[in-house]
């Protein structure tokens, strides 16, 4: 990872308490992901903690270019340690993806691995489907 400065770290973690995601799954781990029309912004959440960047294509709802960021597993909490001192949004969903430990290995899971990530999986959709906010294309 990149060195970064105090004054962009607390940029890209304001950046991402309004605009992130972290989603939990029982054996793939979590992922951290930014979605926005502002690629610079995006180009240095890459920058500095790596993850990989698409470009998905425009909807009918958001009808313009939106660049994407994602960060998974151990990556992904290393990210959340790093910005979870200025984390008010995100706060409470970025403390339960720390929990479990996510390694690169393919070798199977414990059972107590399987719960720790399940039990965080499903705290954190519960935290994202209270705090999400969803407009439907009938609701713009």
């Amino acid at each position: 990872m990149k060195p970064i400065d105090l004054e962009t770290l607390i940029y890209l973690a304001g950046y991402f308490d309004g605009e992130g995601c972290v989603s939990a799954f029982k054996t793939k781990g979590i992922t951290a992901t930014v979605g926005s029309g502002d690629s610079e912004t995006i180009g240095l959440f890459h920058e500095y903690f790596g993850g990989c960047i698409s470009y998905p294509k425009p909807t009918r709802m958001t009808k313009r270019a939106i660049t994407r960021w994602s960060i998974v597993g151990n990556p992904a909490q290393e990210f959340l340690i790093y910005v979870l001192p200025w984390l008010r949004a995100k706060r409470d969903v970025a403390l339960w993806a720390l929990g479990p430990t996510y390694r690169k290995s393919n070798s199977s899971l414990t059972d107590e691995e399987i719960m720790i990530r399940s039990r965080a999986a499903l705290e954190i959709k519960k935290i994202n489907q209270r705090v999400t906010v969803c407009q439907t294309p009938t609701s713009l």
